[in-house]
């Protein structure tokens, strides 16, 4: 089969697009070796060079292996599907209040969960958590890695993989921008912060959902503050 020259010309994001529908239509499964690139430049109509790019992107994005075997579908999981969206944030001051609300929704809401689903071992870390967030106030050295592992441990509590998997891909997106601000709002906020964690943690061990989302909720709502605050210093 010839080129027409509009086909040629397709882009590798395009020709990405053109994979992705054979991997949706079920023609080529999780597993599936993809054709030779001669042949499945053939089969999709475009050219070579921008099918090599296109595999290329799709490894990165982990939705494909190339092994000297050949290429291979991988089972895509929803952390790797949400990575293209590490590459278009920009990491503003915008983008990372857009996330915190899409947090508060989440988290919010795996509380509630949470609350109901919660075993003793995950109360026993979150008790440890708040212990070694006291801890760190204390002695100053706050880092931001037990507030980290204490909500990431809320939605991990919920036993809700898929919040779970979103938790990670909105951490991941706001890190960069947040951590330098969350360390300057501790420095005022220390004591609200604390209480805050521990009502969160006492309405979950109390098995109580309203009020475990009511105090994420109420928790992401000052942050939110806290950080609009800061940034217009």
């Amino acid at each position: 089969m010839s080129l027409t020259k509009e086909e040629s010309r397709l882009k590798p994001e395009e020709v990405v697009h053109e994979i992705q529908q054979l991997i949706a239509s079920g023609e080529v499964r999780p597993g599936d070796k993809l054709l030779p690139q001669r042949d499945l430049a053939k089969r999709l109509n475009v050219s070579r060079g921008s099918l090599r790019e296109a595999v290329k992107l799709m490894v990165g994005m982990g939705l494909l292996d190339v092994t000297p075997r050949g290429t291979y579908v991988r089972q895509a999981r929803f952390e790797d599907l949400m990575k293209p969206l590490l590459l278009v944030m920009s990491q503003d001051a915008q983008d990372v209040y857009m996330l915190l609300e899409a947090r508060k929704i989440v988290e919010s809401e795996a509380a509630r969960l949470a609350a109901i689903r919660a075993d003793g071992k995950d109360l026993h870390r979150l008790q440890g958590l708040i212990v070694r967030l006291r801890g760190e106030l204390d002695a100053g050295e706050f880092t931001g890695e037990s507030d980290s592992l204490f909500h990431s441990q809320i939605v991990n509590a919920s036993k809700n993989t898929v919040l779970v998997s979103l938790m990670s891909v909105i951490v991941a997106l706001m890190e960069s921008e947040y951590e330098g601000v969350r360390q300057k709002m501790m420095s005022d906020t220390s004591e609200a912060f604390y209480a805050q964690h521990v009502k969160i943690y006492e309405s979950l061990k109390a098995q109580d959902p309203n009020a475990a989302a009511n105090h994420v909720r109420e928790h992401l709502n000052f942050t939110m503050e806290e950080f609009l605050h800061h940034l217009s210093r």
